[in-house]
């Protein structure tokens, strides 16, 4: 099966970097991975499973601001070589706002830079 292509798109929130485990549940499948990339809409996650293009799944993200995991549903929009991006679905409020609150607390474009004594 042939990679698809990261979609080129307008980003309609922020997207950060981000380092932290992350379980996935495709059907009878489940995995452990890292997230690379984090929005309150999807994430990136490093993985060379390209045949999971199109599926739903089951995302567990471990975030360390979170006193449990978050636990949020997907599908697989694409794959390239760093991972596979995928767009979450059916998010309560909830969560949007857990997501968000993440997100903009970890921008690195939204830290003052560090104070020099």
């Amino acid at each position: 099966m042939a990679e698809s292509k990261r979609p080129l798109e307008k980003r309609r929130t922020i997207r950060i970097p981000v380092d932290f485990p992350t379980r996935v549940t495709a059907g009878k499948k489940k995995f452990s991975c890292k997230a690379l990339e984090f929005s309150e809409y999807g994430i990136l996650i490093a993985s060379d499973r390209n045949d999971l293009v199109g599926t739903d799944v089951e995302l567990d993200l471990l975030l360390e601001s979170a006193n449990k995991p978050v636990s949020l549903q997907g599908v697989v929009v694409y794959s390239i070589d760093a991972g596979l991006g995928i767009r979450f679905k059916n998010i309560t409020e909830e969560h949007r706002t857990l997501l968000k609150s993440y997100v903009h607390s970890h921008d690195p474009r939204l830290k003052p830079p560090p104070v020099r004594a």
